[in-house]
């Protein structure tokens, strides 16, 4: 009580600790972020001052989510989401700055193209403007389909927008006269020469030192090729949950178990049972049920559908007879042939279906009852059975299957176990020219077998099948490993510890801020996440749970947008920077000033080059020099040049000849090849980089997702 008290009467001073730990919190998050923000967390980015609302973009990343399906990510929705609204609002300033709109006869002919197959718009099989005006009026009165009708008029907008504006910049792509003699003059002017080159590769790369500061600086000088988005690098182990070859023998173990005769106690009866084994049982499809991570399945199979490793020694089986237990993929099978029996593997059949009120898949407007629709499809057997020429009629008048009724109801051929069940039964299991009713769950059908192929022997089986999975034993096997592992990388560090275990270390290079999908792991957003966060630094590793097991992660390395690494960047920079080296080394050792002292001193075969182009600028048994070959263009003939520092050498050349391509009337064989290349440019590609590049992007993505 007296602690009670002494807590009341300071109450008034722990509030006033409590408020100012809340602010510091509050102020702490403040300055991490950069200062107070109103709409922080209400935008989900903001493209060149313009917001793009979260609330608005979640909605849609959720709906394109659901119809992406079980095959889509929500990381996957949320790119693509976001491309649109990004192209969305970059498009619209153009728009805007140009004051491009889209006429309605424009949004028309788009119309035109989307509706014109859709019979809804259509008067005699032709495309009719009055049938969408009729179908807009219709829907008025429902304000949902009203809202998707006007987004969709407002989407064939922007397609509008957008396709004139493509127009305007692909007009611009127009090769002209003076383009047209230049490629001329580049694929004929011709040039003969003379040369020596001392190539690089005779200076051994150890003898030349590149720094990671002469890295840094090449990288600065040339920045818009190093820039980079953030990034991280991460390296990881795995400790997988997997099934040992004591648990594979195992779980082949239980399944012969079930093979006999065996005794269990039951708990109710407070008695043991004696239950029957798979071999003696006549209830397999229950004994299937009880013991298997797959149901029973009541279908036929012929040789080609039996499992790879097993299909002779099934398919050569007796009624009865047990297989196995054998492996497949992931699992283990027992499997007893319970029925054998010759059927075909294709039939033709035709079906006149009754539907009566009350089934989910039904017309509406289906009135009558079950027993009305059983006595009308009875009726219609007995006459089909009397003249099989009505079925066609018949069929046409009264099936509710509308996608054959105009057909005579012929469904044509089909293969076994592609029908429902019922369905399935009874035409490959009678005679062609059986015809009867049948009760599925689409209704009563009047089925007519017109045609069976290709009889053959077929089997119905009982399939025990029970996965390969880990045991508890291994399973806390894992995890203890995966603890001590734990220990040892804190006490130790992440490579070290992960050969102790006999570990592969995987490295994942260059994770984008928005990644999800991590090479030999899969989607997990969560790793890439942490990696991200501001306080996990280079170094940090931590443990992420797999759906089979675990997973280390540590980060290797760490840039915020801008230059990129230099240890990313020294496999493209330091070739440049060591040649430039070789280069000044191999000037330093010349003092020739003619072509024949160069290669003399240097123990040189002057090499020789004919009829060069600058379109194609290669050196016989050298590659492709375009700096030297220029340089031949701007030398007279009989002139020397001076040491060039090349692609692969440095060389020295003397002109021998000179054969300007002649003038000519027309120029529009090469004016129609640059039209052709301009052509292959996918214009819209290429418009999109280069708005998002000079566009000013704050990516609030990764912060909601």
């Amino acid at each position: 009580m007296a602690v009670l008290n002494n807590i009341r009467k300071r109450s008034g001073f722990l509030i006033i600790i409590i408020a100012l730990a809340l602010f510091s919190f509050v102020l702490a998050d403040v300055i991490q972020n950069g200062g107070f923000s109103t709409n922080r967390g209400d935008t989900i980015a903001k493209v060149n001052g313009r917001d793009i609302p979260r609330d608005a973009f979640m909605n849609r990343v959720e709906a394109f989510r659901q119809n992406m399906g079980q095959s889509g990510s929500t990381t996957q929705a949320v790119e693509i989401v976001w491309e649109d609204e990004l192209r969305s609002v970059l498009y619209d300033e153009q728009y805007e700055k140009l004051g491009l709109t889209a006429e309605r006869n424009m949004i028309n002919d788009m119309m035109r193209q989307m509706l014109g197959g859709d019979p809804t718009f259509q008067t005699n099989g032709e495309y009719d403007q009055n049938r969408v005006r009729e179908y807009v009026a219709s829907i008025e009165s429902s304000p949902e389909m009203n809202s998707q009708w006007k987004a969709f008029v407002e989407e064939l907008g922007h397609a509008a927008k957008q396709e004139r504006y493509n127009n305007l910049v692909k007009g611009g792509l127009v090769t002209t006269i003076a383009e047209g003699k230049q490629q001329y003059k580049l694929e004929n002017d011709k040039v003969n020469m003379k040369f020596a080159y001392v190539p690089y590769n005779t200076i051994d790369d150890k003898e030349v030192e590149v720094s990671e500061s002469e890295i840094k600086t090449y990288m600065e000088k040339h920045a818009s090729q190093f820039q980079v988005e953030p990034q991280v690098s991460i390296r990881y182990v795995t400790f997988l949950e997997e099934a040992s070859k004591k648990d594979e023998e195992q779980i082949k173990q239980d399944l012969l178990d079930l093979l006999e005769e065996r005794v269990e106690y039951n708990p109710i009866t407070k008695e043991e049972d004696v239950l029957p084994g798979f071999k003696e049982t006549e209830d397999y499809e229950e004994f299937v049920d009880a013991n298997s991570v797959v149901p029973y399945q009541d279908m036929w199979y012929f040789k080609k559908d039996l499992p790879e490793p097993k299909a002779d020694e099934i398919y050569d089986a007796s009624e009865g007879d047990v297989v196995g237990p054998y492996k497949i993929a992931d699992n283990y099978v027992l499997t007893k042939v319970v029925k054998q029996r010759y059927l075909p593997d294709s039939v033709k059949a035709s079906h006149i279906l009754i539907s009566w009120d009350g089934l989910q898949t039904a017309d509406p407007s289906i009135e009558r009852t079950k027993e009305e629709a059983k006595s009308l499809a009875d009726s219609l057997r007995s006459v089909v059975k009397s003249n099989k020429s009505k079925f066609a009629d018949l069929a046409a008048e009264f099936s509710s299957d509308q996608s054959n009724k105009e057909k005579g109801g012929d469904l044509g051929y089909f293969t076994i176990n592609t029908m429902v069940k019922e369905f399935n039964d009874f035409v490959f299991e009678n005679q062609t020219g059986d015809i009867d009713v049948i009760e599925t769950q689409f209704g009563f059908h009047v089925v007519s077998i017109e045609d069976q192929k290709n009889k053959s022997k077929a089997l119905k089986l009982a399939n025990v099948i029970q996965p390969i999975e880990p045991s508890e034993e291994t399973i806390q096997e894992n995890f203890s490993l995966a603890t001590k592992f734990e220990v040892e990388v804190r006490e130790t560090d992440f490579e070290k510890a992960a050969k102790e275990h006999n570990l592969e270390v995987k490295p994942v290079r260059r994770l984008g801020l928005m990644d999800s999908n991590i090479s030999g792991i899969g989607e997990n957003r969560n790793i890439v996440t942490w990696a991200f966060e501001k306080g996990t630094k280079k170094g940090d590793f931590q443990r992420f749970d797999l759906a089979n097991g675990y997973v280390y992660v540590q980060v290797t390395s760490k840039n915020d947008r801008g230059l990129m690494p230099v240890s990313e960047a020294s496999g493209k920079v330091t070739p440049i920077l060591r040649n430039k080296k070789k280069a000044e080394m191999i000037r330093k050792s010349v003092s020739a000033k003619t072509l024949e002292d160069f290669a003399s001193s240097k123990g040189l075969e002057i090499e020789t080059a004919s009829a060069v182009t600058r379109s194609n600028p290669r050196l016989p048994e050298v590659g492709k020099e375009p700096k030297v070959v220029g340089t031949a263009f701007g030398l007279d003939e009989n002139e020397t040049s001076g040491l060039i520092d090349g692609d692969n050498g440095v060389f020295m050349i003397t002109v021998t000849g000179k054969s300007p391509a002649k003038e000519i009337d027309n120029y529009s064989t090469y004016i129609a090849k640059l039209t052709r290349e301009n052509q292959k440019v996918d214009v819209e590609a290429k418009v999109f980089n280069a708005l998002k590049n000079m566009a000013k992007i704050e990516d609030n993505r990764a912060t909601f997702y």
